[in-house]
């Protein structure tokens, strides 16, 4: 969410103002629902054309990730969901208005045109997450989701009003139904629609409910080539921004973009003017000499491209401020390639761009194939045709090479540009994340590939098409953990490439590729899983198979809070499906005797709970230590009593992943009492030393880049719940019991992967926590000065981790946010006073 921050002498404040979604209730057409965030003191006040409109507002607090460590720098606001009632006669209406009132200051949140909100009163609400034009096969596909009271139908009809040829398959849509919480709306409002025999400029798509309200959709057809200057449309810009970050932060965003229009976010321009790269570095990179002789063959596979798009991808291979390349261009368009002698143009120009033209028309794997057969570069470089690279892209993989010899596989940031070149936003990622790149091919570009690898891994398979990449990549990394990622963007990937979502088959072709190649990558690696696909683009989830019948011992630290206990273990009991597993709560200093009444009644009613005293001052290290030792159990889990488990399989699914060799430490997704995210992995760095990421979210959000709805490596996990092998445990001799309170589960997961192991976060087991809701906040004057004294004890433990950076956590995004926003200049200062 986008946050404005103001100094104020040596102190920050937040001026928290965001509307994050509108619409219509479906049970009451005349309620509209307005719901973003306000400053905490903020009232709402509601007006039609200047005059008060009745208005219920439904509050709830949101706390930043700062303030929960105590900062009173970072101020938190609240949840406003604005329901309005409107008149009889709304069209008779121009303007309401939203302020946000705080005693004199009145502030605008929300701003609208009367006839906007009245064409959509009582007819079927819809979003579009992608929409894809094919001209060679005269079809569109759309994707996205439709909502109404009652069932939907779905047709298709020409400029004429001819009916069209149309295919729908529908698909689950949990996020959807989510929101839509006032009425029981089908589960499987989500659809994939291909409409067929399109022919002339325009398509209107129409969603029409059973009492006869309906939505109509006009959808252009117009050739690419002329819509230059023109095509950086709302539903195209959607499509890639729902693949960066899922249905739920798009709607927010195209929602915001759709009310007004040409107000420009600004906070990606402002980073780009920030981390600009100068002229002058620009010719310092055309200067050096490199010791080593690396030459990278650029392949690219061409059909039917654009003038247009082939020139801009061609001049930003020519401006490259390293020279040792050659451009391996591979025309698969067939006989009649339109761009034949555009391409004859540049093999004269340059000696360098080379060409292999194919005298019938080839797929995407067949005709990269192609080009890398021409290629004679000792590393191979991949770009799509209608992309285009950094001016320093070449250079900077030529640097990292050079520094690291040994690496065999690269990667880089890249961002999202329109069709004229603007650049909208970019997707700053993780160093190399295995787990992460089972769910989603987050690598994706700019990716350079040592041609000795490449000779192991075999050229691009057809059979994988629509995820070729996808399987290339996942064959590289059985072949080598030479692996390098370089945080800068170095390539910009344009916006009107199609998503999968559009695509009118039930599974897209891409996704059953992608699954495929999943599939067969954790068979030639000897893992028995099972791949589904999520239903976001191209995204999936495992299921590993859990060898032999182990068991879980379940560590549950108690002091007198009995109902939270009660409701904690009878979760477990009643909820688990998987069975072999045992509970030790760890009595540790309570004082109510109707606690130890309670701890006889429970041992009495399940035979797999167990009581045991630790009798020591309260050390939570130690407590889990001392429970440990009474433990049968294979997997160790720590658990706290303020948690609530959701999902039945929690177990197998933390089991899943915990057993296999390479991982040490599996944690869980935990939510607040109010389904929005409190847990979902720990960024080493924030706030000086360590914080949850992108707390606050709705459970269904992907979050940035996805990193809240699938799985992935971190630095550490909350001890929360937290899942570890045994043999692992004892290894390390449990947790350190110089960490009394805080920061002892992150220190247990950086000592872990101080052995090589890796420690996983996966959403599949979720949990209700209840935060410090058992043992209370740090809000005293000794609790405090004991957290400050864990912290600098921890920052002196791991002061090269720190000053390296967290692997799993792009250093251009913001460290004193878990937010994944921009790290800016003007929080610099800010990190350098974390250490202080």
């Amino acid at each position: 969410m986008r946050r404005l921050w103001k100094r104020k002498g040596n102190n920050m404040s937040q001026k928290v103002l965001l509307v994050e979604k509108e619409r219509f209730l479906l049970d009451d057409s005349k309620k509209y629902m307005i719901t973003g965030i306000i400053s905490k003191e903020d009232q709402i006040e509601s007006f039609l054309d200047g005059k008060l409109l009745p208005s219920e507002v439904q509050e709830r607090i949101v706390l930043s990730p700062r303030e929960r460590t105590l900062d009173e720098q970072f101020p938190g606001g609240k949840w406003a969901d604005v329901f309005l009632t409107l008149p009889e006669d709304l069209k008779k209406h121009k303007v309401i208005k939203v302020y946000a009132v705080n005693g004199k200051q009145r502030r605008l949140w929300y701003k609208s045109n009367v006839l906007e909100i009245a064409r959509k009163q009582g007819r079927p609400q819809f979003f579009l997450d992608a929409e894809i034009f094919a001209p060679q096969e005269n079809a569109v596909g759309l994707g996205g989701w439709a909502v109404a009271r009652t069932p939907l139908q779905y047709r298709a009809y020409d400029e004429n009003k001819k009916p069209l040829k149309i295919k729908v398959k529908r698909c689950i849509r949990m996020d959807v139904a989510e929101m839509y919480r006032e009425w029981p709306i089908e589960k499987e409002c989500g659809f994939s629609i291909r409409i067929e025999n399109v022919t002339g400029k325009k398509v209107y798509f129409v969603i029409k409910d059973q009492e006869g309200n309906k939505t109509v959709y006009q959808i252009g057809t117009t050739p690419i080539s002329k819509f230059v200057g023109k095509l950086g449309t709302y539903s195209k810009k959607a499509a890639v921004y729902y693949r960066a970050h899922g249905a739920v932060p798009m709607a927010k965003k195209c929602i915001e973009r759709l009310r007004t229009p040409k107000q420009k976010d600004g906070m990606y321009e402002t980073w780009l003017k920030e981390n600009k790269v100068t002229r002058q570095e620009l010719n310092r990179q055309r200067k050096r000499v490199f010791k080593e002789n690396i030459k990278f063959s650029i392949v690219v596979p061409l059909y039917k491209t654009d003038e247009y798009l082939l020139k801009s991808l061609v001049d930003s291979v020519l401006a490259q401020t390293y020279s040792n390349w050659e451009l391996c261009l591979s025309d698969g368009s067939g006989p009649d390639s339109p761009i034949k002698n555009l391409l004859k143009e540049y093999e004269k120009k340059d000696s360098r761009i080379r060409v292999v033209y194919n005298e019938k028309q080839l797929r995407i794997s067949d005709n990269t194939n192609a080009a890398i057969g021409i290629a004679t570069g000792n590393y191979i470089t991949f770009s799509d045709h209608d992309d285009t690279l950094a001016e320093e892209a070449l250079y900077q993989m030529a640097a990292e090479i050079e520094s690291h010899p040994e690496a065999e596989l690269l990667y880089s940031d890249e961002d999202i540009i329109d069709i004229k070149g603007k650049r909208l936003y970019p997707h700053f990622k993780p160093d190399f994340n295995p787990d992460y790149l089972h769910c989603v091919n987050y690598i994706c570009h700019l990716v350079v590939v040592k041609r000795t690898l490449l000779d192991k891994v075999g050229l691009l398979q057809g059979e994988y098409d629509g995820s070729q990449d996808y399987d290339f990549l996942l064959r590289c990394t059985e072949h080598t953990q030479n692996i390098r990622h370089i945080p800068k963007l170095l390539y910009h990937w344009r916006s009107h490439e199609g998503s999968t979502a559009g695509n009118p088959d039930d599974k897209p072709y891409a996704v059953i590729a992608g699954e495929k190649a999943l599939t067969e990558h954790y068979k030639r690696m000897g893992i028995d899983a099972v791949v589904e696909y999520t239903g976001n683009p191209v995204v999936f989830r495992s299921y590993f198979a859990i060898k032999g019948n182990p068991k879980v011992s379940i560590l549950i630290p108690n002091k007198d809070h009995t109902a939270d206990l009660e409701k904690c273990v009878t979760s477990i009991m009643e909820k688990s499906t998987w069975k072999n597993f045992e509970i030790i709560v760890i009595e540790n200093n309570s004082e109510e005797e109707k606690t130890f009444c309670y701890y006889e009644e429970l041992e009495k009613r399940y035979s797999e709970v167990k009581v045991v005293k630790w009798d020591g001052p309260f050390n939570y290290s130690a407590i889990n230590n001392f429970g440990a030792q009474y433990a049968e159990g294979e997997f160790l889990l720590l658990l706290n009593n303020d948690t609530e488990v959701i999902t039945p399989q929690w177990l197998e699914n933390l089991m899943g992943y915990c057993q296999r060799e390479d991982v040490a430490i599996v944690g869980a997704k935990l939510l607040y009492p109010d389904n929005t995210v409190q847990h979902a992995g720990v960024v080493v760095g924030i706030a000086g030393f360590a914080g949850h990421i992108l707390t606050g979210y709705d459970r269904n959000a992907m979050g940035y880049l996805w990193r809240l709805g699938v799985a992935q490596d971190e630095s550490a996990v909350t001890g929360a719940c937290l899942m570890v092998k045994r043999s692992v445990f004892d290894q390390l001799h449990g947790l350190d019991e110089s960490f009394t309170v805080a920061l002892n589960d992150i220190d247990f997961c950086l000592r872990a992967r101080a052995l090589g192991k890796l420690v996983v976060f996966t959403p599949e087991a979720c949990l209700y926590h209840y935060e410090s809701k058992s043992r209370g906040m740090e809000n005293t004057e000794e609790k405090q000065q004991r957290f400050k004294k864990e912290i600098s004890h921890f920052r002196e433990r791991h002061a090269e981790f720190l000053k390296k950076g967290d692997p799993y956590y792009n250093p251009n995004l913001s460290l004193v946010r878990g937010d994944c926003t921009f790290r800016m200049e003007s929080e610099k200062k800010i990190e350098a006073d974390f250490g202080k």
